[in-house]
């Protein structure tokens, strides 16, 4: 198989199997041998590996979300792909989220954005206030009929106007139009998030254990 170019610029580890049952063994010396500093995994598989890399890793929590059934009559007016000279202002706009800056330095998530858009290797729309971009959200992976939805970001000075109701349901109504079903990772403690998908009908699916290197002591 060959490797995606795009994997050189991720630190992160996403490990999904049919069997819940899978040995931590062999998860174990992936990761000694990979030494990611983001390890997604299911949640049965999570709660087993836990144990064993705790000391080393913080652990988040996230809910996978069918969130299709959020999407909009009608298109934000303002909503729009983003486009090769929107890489610059897109990053600045992710750095400033911990989401990123844990994980990323600013140069290697530029690189990161730029060659997705350049290789049509996913998607990100946005929506442009006074001048600028505010919000943004991203198709990070889609097949012929499912697209997963993530980095739903928002400018600080422009929260709470309702803009991440709009780009989410917008972003889904084009996916559906295109006969993709939606979904969405949420973290457990985001709580305006999960209220925002619970309040237009979303539902949990299932959900995963999210691993981020603890930072080196000096």
């Amino acid at each position: 198989m060959r490797r995606s170019p795009h994997l050189r610029f991720y630190d992160c580890l996403h490990f999904f199997t049919r069997e819940q049952d899978y040995p931590v063994s062999n998860i174990l010396e992936m990761l000694n041998a990979a030494k990611p500093k983001v390890i997604v995994v299911m949640d049965e598989i999570g709660a087993r590996l836990a144990p064993n890399i705790e000391n080393s890793y913080d652990i988040e929590r996230n809910y996978i979300w069918d969130i299709s059934v959020m999407a909009a009559d009608h298109l934000h007016p303002q909503i729009e792909a983003a486009h090769l000279e929107d890489v610059e202002e897109i990053a600045d706009l992710m750095m400033k989220d911990p989401e990123y800056y844990t994980v990323y330095d600013r140069e290697t998530l530029l690189a990161q954005i730029r060659s997705r858009l350049l290789d049509g290797y996913g998607r990100t729309f946005v929506i442009r206030k006074d001048g600028k971009i505010v919000t943004t959200y991203s198709v990070y992976g889609e097949t012929d009929n499912m697209a997963i939805l993530g980095g739903l970001l928002v400018h600080p000075q422009y929260r709470r106007q309702g803009l991440a109701q709009e780009i989410i349901r917008s972003t889904c109504r084009m996916l559906t139009d295109e006969n993709k079903h939606c979904i969405t990772f949420v973290n457990f403690n985001n709580i305006p998030s999960l209220e925002l998908h619970k309040s237009h009908g979303a539902v949990i699916l299932s959900s995963t254990y999210k691993f981020v290197k603890q930072p080196a002591v000096n």
